[in-house]
This record gives structure tokens, sequence and C-alpha cells, in this order.
């Protein structure tokens, strides 16, 4: 998913993402189990599979804390935990638990800004901004989320098409107030205004 696909910032904000981790970060054992659900619960489980008479010797053996444990991402793993939460040895609350641990969740969204996400979208207002002796000057009238607007050149066609070239930006604009940047002196420049608030 990319920022752009998302219908508002909101839901952008709360996606999660799993990516399954390398083979050897996602080796369990009987202390990691214990770590993740709880030595009560755990114990339960660990008892339930040495006792289970449909699980093979060496599949009861990975799950030893003296061996390096068992992927718990590969299905022989999940089967068993799918037949412990059948047989209410283990809830699926727990097995969840455990089948997780073979994924690094992300939420790759959470830090976005409106203007990230009006960007993305290609939605954002862009409004004039004045040039003064290589330096673009904008005034912002409202404290707003810190976000980095961008500097554009409008460049305007023969058939009346246009386009937005990017050719500076601002840092950190938040505070109500006036800021400059370095940009060169070209007609037609226009800055993101996410917000609404430059004049």
């Amino acid at each position: 998913m990319q920022l752009k696909d998302f219908t508002t910032l909101a839901d952008a904000k709360l996606y999660t993402q799993s990516t399954l981790k390398s083979s050897d970060a996602r080796m369990l054992n009987e202390r990691g189990i214990f770590s993740l659900i709880g030595l009560a619960d755990g114990e339960v489980l660990m008892q339930a599979i040495e006792g289970s008479v449909d699980i093979p010797e060496r599949v009861k053996a990975w799950f030893k804390p003296s061996e390096q444990g068992i992927d718990i991402a590969d299905p022989n793993a999940l089967g068993i935990l799918a037949g412990m939460v059948a047989a209410t040895v283990l809830t699926q609350a727990n097995s969840d638990k455990l089948s997780g641990y073979a994924y690094v969740v992300t939420q790759p969204f959470a830090d976005s800004t409106e203007h990230d996400f009006k960007l993305a979208k290609g939605t954002i207002t862009k409004t004039p901004v004045t040039v003064e002796k290589g330096y673009c000057t904008i005034t912002t009238t409202a404290d707003v989320e810190s976000h980095n607007p961008q500097i554009y050149k409008k460049i305007t066609f023969e058939n009346g098409d246009f386009e937005y070239f990017r050719v500076a930006g601002f840092r950190d604009v938040s505070l109500a107030k006036l800021y400059r940047v370095q940009c060169p002196s070209f007609p037609d420049m226009y800055v993101d205004d996410a917000y609404g608030v430059v004049s």
C-alpha cells in the first residue's frame, strides 16, 4: 500500500504492515513460548504437545529449550497451533501471539502529515509565493503540524497545459510566522499550502 491508496489520513495512520522475519529470527522454543504467552499457558501447551500422539517426536524436540526451536511460520508449527486451539488447549489469542512472532509489524504511515497525504493524493493546494533577491518568502497565519512545503515553478505550455516543477523547499514549517528560503528568481512560483495558512 502507498499513502495515496488510502481514503483518509486517519486510515493511513492506523494501517499496519506485517513482514516475515528471517528464518533465524522467527525460531521459537519453549522459553520463547513461555515469554510470549506466559508460564502457565505455555506449560499447558508444552504438556499437550509432549502428550500428543499426533505430533512426531522430532517435532516435539524442536520446542525444547536445548534446541534451536521451530520456525513458527512453518506449516507444521501452524498446524500444531491450530490443533491445540481446536482441542481448547490454546486460546486463539495466544495462538495469534505465537504465530505473530514470525512477523515484524510496522505502521509505515503513522507519522504522515496532512501535507504528506495531500501531496501523495495530488490534491494539495498551491499558493503563489513571493520571490525577492533570490529568496522565497511565505507567512503562515496559524500554527500547524510540522511539515516541509515545497516550492514549484509553474510552466505553461502553448496548448494551455501546465506542470509544476520543484525548485526548492521549506523545512519544519509549523508556527505562524514568516519563513524564507533561498530559491531561483523565476516568475510564476508557487508553494504547497496543505493547511490553507499561507498568505
